[in-house]
């Protein structure tokens, strides 16, 4: 047997309760979980599950980060685009070889 569909909520108060969960609830969820990382007494799985939902809570197992966040899709890039971030590369990939020719030794 299918459960009944909850009712329709209403779009207002769903906005006040999602923002309210935003401003509100992730710190406290946030600090929740760093305590439960830090307490050297907690279960090492509790621990563990911790550090995994800190870790899906900033994005880090997608790949998201603070200096992706902007970049635009290469499919989606323009000819001038797709030819500055090429060039940009390209200084970048120069810089490195600068760096493995400036060492002294084969473990610098």
């Amino acid at each position: 047997m299918a459960r009944p569909r909850p009712a329709a909520v209403n779009s207002d108060v769903l906005k006040q309760v999602r923002g309210r969960a935003r401003t509100e609830g992730l710190p406290a969820a946030l600090e929740a979980v760093l305590h439960t990382c830090r307490n050297e007494k907690a279960r090492p799985s509790e621990r563990i599950d911790a550090a995994n939902l800190i870790c899906r809570m900033s994005g880090i197992f997608e790949g998201a980060g603070e200096d992706d966040r902007d970049e635009k899709p290469l499919s989606t890039m323009t000819r001038a685009e797709l030819v500055a971030r090429a060039e940009q590369a390209r200084r970048v990939l120069a810089d490195l070889d600068d760096e493995v020719e400036q060492a002294d030794g084969v473990f610098d």
